[in-house]
């Protein structure tokens, strides 16, 4: 919120500037691999291949094109920071992953304990005012930014303690290799072989004062607590958990098996060269890793086909003629379609009752999560039905990356691909437009609305007119006059 916030107020709300802010973070992020592979081993050359590899695994792939590249990005920012001892930097960034997405609360709780551990903390007062300092600041300025719109203190601290609350509550048909699937169905078998690799770091690598080590701690703690947790509770296991940790394991993976490969290569006789050994073996491993990415990327394009596009023109058509859009699926591209166009819209309301008192609005069934595609099939006469190839039914995150590992992963064969179905997205515009539009809120049911204008959360007091800060100026003023 905070990174694209200010970017969407200067340019307005625009995909291509989002997409551009995140082509932007995954650079940098690379870079943060390439820079914290570096700190720890002091070889240009396994940092390049640590670069390499990050951009070879799919599930960075992927994840890096949504919205969870923002936290991957700002805690890989937090973990070099932290690395080269920058605590007004470390801070902010590892707070900021944290508010990009909730989950990342682990990896950064693990990463502090681990560097309390090992020593690499601030080392006097001072410093420590300026790591908490840093930390609290950009929480602090979001509680602030809300509390001045909504009037509700600490509302994303409150809301992401119980959303936490809510998923230590949740359970699913998870066991002990629940998460060990997920990553390597993220990864593909050999990838994730790889990245297992890194289980030696602390054998193989040996170094005083090692930041290694409480990365290590991190990433295997993360997996080490997801899978206790499937295994002894079978709790909900949300494979989005662990995207923060993948960057991770690729930089001690890398390392590792360059030191493996460098003691190796120790053993080759005097008479024959081993520098030039080392190195034709990390040029092999180096150009593995981009004959990798090559698919995976082309793999990635295919996923990505979408019919949002005809959801966009929809909602054009609808600013068109003012029309409102009564529209089930994904709320957050109603949401962005709806404040970009200035449309009416009701989003995700599972009553069928209130969508059939009117045939004014256009209905759009992205995917049909709540089953409103069946309820309303018998009113489908009075639409003009148009349907679109939309996501394939297995690679979507946005509802079946919960219940099952292999759902949201990019990173399968091919002819696993070939197998899979399309889901179909499809608008029903009304052939004659007849009775009043009507739309209602339950944001605890995740039911939203939106009148067309203004901001989509919108005022809390007034009737929807006015903000806390607004109330207080008015009665000061209408006190003022009262004196007067």
């Amino acid at each position: 919120v905070l990174t694209l916030a200010s970017i969407y107020h200067l340019f307005g709300p625009s995909a291509l500037a989002e997409t551009i802010v995140l082509v932007g973070l995954r650079a940098l992020t690379i870079v943060s691999v390439y820079h914290l592979t570096f700190q720890i081993s002091r070889s240009r050359l396994l940092a390049t291949i640590s670069g390499l590899f990050a951009l070879a695994l799919p599930a960075y792939l992927y994840y890096s094109r949504t919205h969870i590249g923002h936290p991957v990005a700002w805690l890989m920012f937090g973990i070099l920071a932290l690395s080269t001892q920058r605590w007004w930097l470390a801070g902010p960034c590892l707070t900021m992953s944290i508010m990009a997405h909730g989950t990342f609360i682990l990896p950064v709780g693990l990463l502090i304990s681990a560097s309390i551990f090992t020593g690499h903390t601030p080392n006097s007062v001072k410093a420590w005012g300026q790591f908490l300092g840093f930390m609290a600041l950009p929480w602090l300025f979001y509680e602030a930014l809300g509390y001045a719109f909504t009037g509700i203190l600490f509302e994303w601290t409150r809301g992401t303690i119980a959303w936490i609350f809510f998923y230590q509550r949740s359970f699913q048909q998870t066991d002990w290799m629940h998460v060990w699937e997920t990553v390597r169905l993220a990864n593909q078998s050999i990838l994730s072989i790889l990245l297992a690799a890194s289980v030696l770091y602390p054998f193989v690598w040996r170094k005083k004062k090692d930041f290694g080590m409480c990365i290590y701690v991190t990433a295997w703690g993360v997996l080490g607590i997801y899978t206790v947790r499937a295994g002894l509770t079978h709790g909900r296991f949300i494979p989005r958990a662990i995207a923060g940790i993948y960057l991770v394991l690729a930089v001690l993976a890398v390392i590792t098996l360059g030191e493996m490969l460098r003691r190796a290569s120790q053993r080759i006789p005097k008479a024959l060269s081993r520098k030039p050994a080392y190195r034709i073996a990390a040029l092999l491993v180096s150009i593995a890793f981009v004959a990798t990415f090559t698919p995976n990327l082309l793999a990635l394009r295919e996923f990505s086909r979408t019919a949002y596009p005809a959801v966009e023109a929809v909602f054009r058509e609808a600013a068109l003629h003012d029309q409102p859009v009564r529209y089930w699926g994904n709320q957050w591209a109603a949401i962005f379609f709806a404040k970009l166009y200035g449309v009416r819209v009701a989003i995700d309301d599972p009553d069928p009752e209130l969508a059939a008192l009117d045939t004014s609005a256009i209905l759009v069934f992205d995917g049909d999560t709540l089953g409103m595609r069946s309820r309303l099939d018998s009113r489908a006469d009075l639409y003009q039905v148009s349907t679109y190839p939309h996501f394939r039914s297995n690679l979507w995150p946005a509802d079946t990356e919960i219940e099952l590992p292999t759902s949201a992963m990019p990173g399968v064969t091919k002819r696993y691909q070939d197998g899979l179905k399309t889901t179909a997205l499809e608008i029903w515009r009304p052939i004659q437009m007849s009775g009043t539009f009507t739309a209602r809120d339950d944001r605890v049911k995740y039911v939203y609305s939106y009148m067309g204008k203004g901001c989509f959360t919108g005022p809390r007091y007034g009737y929807g007119t006015l903000n806390w800060y607004e109330v207080v100026w008015n009665k000061l003023l209408s006190v003022w006059r009262l004196k007067q």
